[in-house]
């Protein structure tokens, strides 16, 4: 995973970002050359990259406004997961006798 930091700010690369416009930038895996190496970022739609030319985070930053992580919404298979590792913690009898959550 790739951790970039601009400005004081955090950007994990594995996510998504939403510029002011709306717009979502991803990291395209490719960084610029130069003694101090940036990320490049590409537009997408529905996940895809556009034909846009990539831009160096810095650049976007400056030129777009604040980057706001895109949420990723929580699937089915994520509530399961979440669910069984609290039983498996708490253990399922405890849980269930105690009537719950408590």
């Amino acid at each position: 995973m790739a951790h970039y930091r601009h400005d004081g700010h955090p950007y994990d690369l594995g996510r998504s970002y939403c510029d002011a416009a709306g717009i979502e930038w991803a990291w395209t895996g490719q960084w610029t050359d130069g003694e101090f190496p940036e990320p490049l970022m590409q537009s997408t739609y529905r996940g895809r990259f556009d034909r846009d030319t990539p831009v160096p985070l810095p650049d976007l930053y400056r030129d777009h406004g604040a980057l706001l992580p895109v949420k990723v919404p929580v699937t089915a298979e994520m509530r399961r997961a979440a669910l069984v590792g609290f039983v498996a913690e708490s253990g399922p009898s405890s849980y269930f006798l105690r009537g719950g959550a408590a």
